[in-house]
């Protein structure tokens, strides 16, 4: 129940389609048949193929030979997730716009400084329906922002709960007595 959480935090959620005119739906779903062939070429077994065609689709280029070795590591390492990710990406449950304008629950929305457009658009979106939202940019990450900078992943997480800090005393006070 929406009134038992005391604040959220969504590191680049994924697209909920009901949040998308016609014509950005359109691009989403344009960009869901990219990630489709990933996903294709991942359960045929060419990990190599499916990231470099995920990546294309995620960044708008082929980077896989540009990233760090460890970096296309363990990308190629992780390839067989793909399919998996293909199953819930866009598919999230999607919350309607009315029920997203009730939500008063302190929200944290945070982007990498290189991810993905689709990333700022979903969170900017995100912002103008949630009343009590914070959308911030991680500087220096793309879409692992947690891994690729942890602490200040954890700086931006820290700073918005300590701001909550009174509502949670208050909480938390209630809870105890």
């Amino acid at each position: 129940a929406p009134d038992r959480i005391l604040s959220l935090t969504l590191g680049e959620p994924s697209p909920f389609p009901n949040m998308f005119d016609e014509s950005e739906f359109q691009a989403l779903l344009r960009r869901r048949l990219g990630f489709e062939e990933a996903f294709l070429l991942a359960k045929r077994k060419n990990p190599e193929a499916a990231v470099r065609q995920f990546l294309n689709v995620m960044v708008g280029a082929d980077v896989l030979d540009q990233l760090p070795s460890s970096s296309r590591e363990a990308m190629l390492d992780n390839a067989s997730t793909l399919p998996r990710i293909n199953e819930h990406y866009f598919e999230s449950p999607s919350p309607s716009r009315v029920r997203l304008k009730r939500l008063e629950t302190p929200c944290l929305l945070i982007s990498g400084e290189f991810s993905p457009k689709l990333s700022f658009i979903v969170n900017q979106k995100l912002s103008r329906r949630l009343p009590n939202s914070q959308d911030v940019t991680l500087s220096s990450t793309s879409h692992g922002l947690h891994i690729e900078n942890p602490d200040g992943f954890n700086q931006i997480v820290d700073s918005f709960l300590a701001g909550l800090q009174p509502q949670l005393s208050k909480h938390w006070s209630i809870q105890h007595d």
